[in-house]
């Protein structure tokens, strides 16, 4: 399902995430603190979106509209599992990786009732429905996933819970579990809201990462003969598409 392209596409048939999928880079340059709302002065760092990450326990990424912030966590969460999945005595390029398990839930998820094990345990097991013979069973969400293993918990899309207080309820409660430890590590996603919404998050260590768009040398076009600018085709390194699903990339118009 992480490789799965997270938009429905109508009259063609969908590729993989990992066909059309630019790896995405992050600018991580708040203070850590993210006291005042201040930016750190110095030159902000920019790291592969998984980087950041992996360097800290837990980190908010902010993106524009359309830049890719779902693909972005699918494609993490794909990535990493695999890791997990390897063959007995293949070797794991970045045995980091080896220390957590991720799982993908949407911010709505959280604004359910019930345990934040409980809410998790029934997120993914509407996500994953008849693949499952069971109900997935929230006692395994409780401690980690193995001894010396946390579970990367992506909440994706704060921003998409439109009521504010249900909103806050979430960050209060995302910010509970960081600040007191556990085997929960967080990757938070949302289009850009107020400092004073996110600022919870920041004071209690996450990190804050902004997501870059695409350069030119990640993302280029061609228009070939003449053709109306709606139906330029688009071309990902090592990946070139022509399918509808390229036609329209969104975020890079």
């Amino acid at each position: 399902m992480s490789s799965d392209l997270p938009y429905e596409l109508f009259g063609t048939d969908a590729p993989t995430l990992g066909e059309v999928y630019v790896r995405e880079r992050v600018r991580a340059d708040r203070d850590a603190d993210g006291r005042a709302g201040r930016r750190s002065s110095e030159v902000p760092a920019i790291v592969p979106a998984g980087e950041l990450v992996l360097r800290r326990r837990h980190a908010v990424v902010l993106g524009a509209p359309g830049t890719g912030k779902t693909s972005m966590v699918q494609r993490l969460v794909h990535r990493w599992s695999q890791a997990w999945l390897k063959p007995d005595g293949e070797s794991v390029p970045d045995q980091r990786l080896l220390r957590l398990v991720p799982v993908r839930v949407t911010a709505a998820d959280l604004t359910g009732q019930g345990t934040f094990p409980e809410l998790l345990a029934a997120a993914l097991t509407r996500q994953l429905g008849a693949r499952l013979d069971t109900m997935l069973d929230p006692a395994m969400f409780v401690d980690g996933p193995a001894p010396g293993v946390d579970w990367l918990v992506c909440v994706d899309g704060l921003d998409e819970i439109l009521a504010p207080g249900r909103r806050k309820n979430v960050v209060r409660a995302l910010r509970w579990r960081i600040v007191n430890g556990g085997s929960h590590r967080f990757l938070v996603t949302s289009r850009p809201l107020f400092l004073a919404e996110l600022r919870p998050l920041y004071e209690a260590g996450a990190a804050d990462g902004e997501l870059l768009p695409f350069t030119n040398d990640q993302l280029n076009w061609r228009t070939g003969s003449p053709s109306p600018p709606e139906t330029r085709s688009w071309t990902w390194p090592r990946a070139p598409m022509t399918t509808a699903c390229t036609m329209r990339p969104f975020g890079c118009s």
